[in-house]
């Protein structure tokens, strides 16, 4: 009885004290952290084929458009990348975090002044193939350019309605000249009767 309220014991307070969590899964806070030094997280198992300066690069780039900027490159993030990068935009107020998974997934999050543009900046990169460097580059352009001058649906219905109205206005004032001209002729051949 002793040695299973012992092995409980053992069991149960480390679970307690440093949860349920896997070793190497990262955790937001500290991932937070290690942003402050340059804006990009690496895992150290992920770091060989990653130029670091060149992530760090555009988030100078994106600091000097006026908008704070974190890469997040995790081995093993909880619950999943969206989620993780989710966390971390938010955990460190940042305008964009964009983060990579180990399948060349690809998430990203920003905050309400850039949500707009997140989708298709998200789209673009997952469209374009490249290293985490290039994407990276590329989702800060995407989210940072303005997109063509596109006229909203809203523009072209109104249109359409004003030329209706319009088109309906002439039909009525030609009917009514042409009703005006059968009228005085007819008023014309009644007094020469």
């Amino acid at each position: 009885m002793v040695f299973a309220a012992a092995l409980a014991v053992t069991t149960l307070v480390p679970i307690l004290v440093f949860g349920t969590q896997p070793a190497g899964a990262e955790q937001p806070s500290q991932v937070v952290t290690a942003l402050r030094r340059d804006g990009v997280f690496v895992h150290n198992q992920r770091d060989n084929d990653i130029d670091r300066d060149a992530l760090a690069a555009t988030v100078k780039e994106a600091e000097q458009l006026g908008y704070k900027m974190a890469v997040v490159i995790p081995l093993d993030p909880l619950p999943e990348l969206r989620s993780f990068v989710l966390r971390i935009q938010q955990r460190g107020e940042f305008d964009a975090v964009i983060g990579f998974g180990l399948e060349g997934e690809v998430e990203a999050e920003t905050s309400e002044a850039l949500d707009g543009e997140r989708l298709s900046a998200l789209r673009s990169v997952r469209e374009a193939e490249g290293t985490p460097e290039e994407l990276t580059a590329l989702f800060l352009t995407e989210l940072t350019t303005e997109p063509p001058g596109a006229v909203p649906e809203i523009v072209w219905r109104i249109g359409r309605w004003v030329a209706f109205f319009v088109a309906l206005l002439i039909t009525v004032g030609v009917l009514e000249q042409v009703l005006r001209t059968y009228s005085k002729r007819g008023q014309s051949n009644q007094s020469t009767a």
